[in-house]
């Protein structure tokens, strides 16, 4: 019968072992269990003998023992995993992205014909009959239509005849009030240049000039369109003022035919001539608004451009 060994190390290669394990881990040696000591026997009889100690290598001087070199393993199995690993990774990727291209140009293709086929639904489908008609534009009434060139033209040379017809009856009528009444031109201590008939007597042919002036302008707005006709009424508006302010003149005048002895010359100013002074202001600013409108065009065509609203 064989000798059992009982103890912690393989009999065989030295090697330490596991107290439960049967087999030696590294060279294989069977351990079989201790058998029981005879009776009457002591413990240490039971013992086995003492394994004889493994002579120690020499050890040379300055040199450290190397360890034991690890057991050789084949490199092409090693290899060969990881290289057929890789492959495999390198095909399973390569379908992937290509899978992912398929479906990124499924999609844009299916998106592409949605909104295609969207826009197509939504677009306005009209028949022949449904067809809305022609909207009519009618001429706006907000401001005033231009006229050509040649229209504003001669309009405007028609006007600044009038300007010029009216400047001269102004000046007849300032003569014709500073004889009649001296301390309008301050000359106070002036007898009375004129009598009450004749300054109104003198003083009709400017009305009816004027009353002329204004006829005619009715009836150049009646012909004018647009601008120019614009001109006209907004002359049309100072002269007819500047008529009112001629007949409140000449009332004045024919009151005052008990006064024209006084030495020097002292005239009633009576309703009449507070009346002439009321319009005044009225017939400046419309004077003032017609040449706004005018002296620009005026300018532009090469005509007088320099009217003072005093001046006609």
């Amino acid at each position: 019968m064989s000798e059992a060994n009982t103890s912690g190390f393989c009999v065989n290669c030295g090697a330490p072992m596991v107290p439960a394990a049967k087999f030696c881990a590294s060279c294989g040696t069977e351990r079989a269990v201790a058998p029981s000591a005879p009776f009457g026997a002591s413990a240490e009889d039971a013992l086995p003998p003492p394994l004889p100690s493994a002579p120690r290598p020499e050890v040379v001087p300055d040199e450290v023992p190397l360890p034991p070199a690890p057991p050789r393993v084949s490199l092409a199995s090693h290899d060969a995993a990881p290289s057929s690993n890789r492959n495999r990774a390198i095909v399973i990727g390569v379908v992937v992205g290509v899978a992912i291209v398929a479906a990124g140009g499924l999609a844009y293709a299916k998106s592409s014909s949605s909104d295609h086929t969207t826009r197509v639904a939504v677009a306005p489908v009209t028949s022949p009959a449904a067809t809305s008609p022609p909207v009519t534009r009618l001429p706006s009434t907000a401001g005033t239509p231009t006229t050509s060139a040649s229209d504003v033209q001669s309009v405007v040379t028609q006007l600044d005849a009038k300007l010029s017809e009216s400047a001269g009856e102004v000046g007849q009528l300032k003569t014709i009030i500073a004889q009649f009444d001296p301390t309008t031109a301050g000359n106070a201590a002036q007898p009375c240049g004129l009598t009450g008939v004749a300054a109104a007597a003198q003083t009709q042919p400017i009305i009816d000039n004027r009353k002329t002036m204004v006829a005619d302008l009715d009836s150049l707005s009646g012909t004018a369109s647009g601008n120019a006709r614009q001109l006209v009424t907004l002359l049309h508006s100072a002269i007819d003022l500047s008529l009112q302010s001629d007949y409140a003149y000449q009332a004045w005048m024919t009151d005052n035919a008990s006064t024209d002895g006084s030495d020097p010359c002292v005239r009633v100013r009576d309703s009449n001539w507070q009346s002439s002074q009321d319009i005044a202001p009225r017939a400046g600013a419309a004077k003032k608004a017609f040449l706004a409108a005018y002296l620009p065009v005026a300018a532009r065509l090469g005509m007088r451009a320099d009217w003072k609203y005093t001046d006609f």
